[in-house]
């Protein structure tokens, strides 16, 4: 919550914050929005008013609320050292599992340490490399990485923008993605190849399966699979 100008201002993602933790509250403590209602007054400070149809619409999240209403209401949750409902960050949920799932939990973290990059096709046009982008980062203290690709022409707004996370198999590499605005599921099985000394990048060989939109009246199959080899560097001396 921000105080603009002496203003109390409460974003949407706040609003659901606290109306999820006040719905938490009462499940916990079995009482309905009346007796509720009665607490967050009882216990302000300042003994301000709620009135019970204001609560009630807020619980029910079909009026917008005045902040200043919502934040009497947060700070009934700190007093009672109920926690608000924290945001979660579902590539932290995903990482974490399939890390738990298929890395295990005495993997080193060290082993990722050279997929860290930019990859773009070993093979292929000029003009699909520049169209074709995998970045994957560093995630501190986790068992696995991050993983964003663009795929598609120059102007930013029309490209495919994937997201998503990468853990280690066993020798084996695992990215799992999907697309921001369609949601649609992009994946990679992949193995690191020996390279030469002097090149700086990883070679990383294998597959990708994508589903796709099916067209209506169209029979054929709405999911794609292809071999890839991808880089993420271009040292001296190293070779197509």
């Amino acid at each position: 919550m921000n105080e603009t100008g002496g203003l109390i201002t409460v974003s949407e993602e706040e609003r659901a914050r606290v109306r999820a933790a006040l719905q938490g509250y009462m499940r916990a403590h079995r009482i309905g929005v009346p007796t509720l209602c009665a607490l967050v007054i009882d216990r302000d400070p300042r003994q301000r008013e709620m009135p019970l149809s204001t609560l009630q619409r807020f619980l029910r999240g079909k009026h917008r609320t005045g902040d200043a209403y919502v934040t009497q209401c947060a700070q009934f949750l700190e007093r009672e050292g109920f926690m608000l409902a924290e945001e979660r960050d579902p590539l932290a949920d995903l990482g974490g599992a399939m890390a738990g799932f298929w890395s295990g939990a005495e993997i080193d973290a060290s082993v990722y340490a050279p997929l860290i990059g930019s990859y773009v096709p070993v093979e292929g046009k000029d003009g699909e490399q520049a169209d074709y982008v995998l970045t994957v980062s560093e995630v501190p203290a986790e068992r696995y990485m991050k993983a964003h690709e663009q795929r598609g022409g120059i102007v930013p707004e029309l490209r495919y923008n994937f997201e998503g996370v990468l853990v280690r198999a066993g020798a084996l590499i695992l990215i799992a993605m999907r697309e921001t605005l369609t949601g649609l599921p992009r994946s990679y099985w992949l193995e690191r190849l020996s390279s030469p000394p002097q090149y700086r990048g990883t070679y990383l060989h294998g597959h990708v399966t994508q589903a796709l939109f099916r067209v209506e009246g169209d029979n054929g199959t709405c999911i794609t699979s292809e071999r890839v080899m991808i880089e993420s560097g271009r040292g001296v001396g190293a070779v197509d």
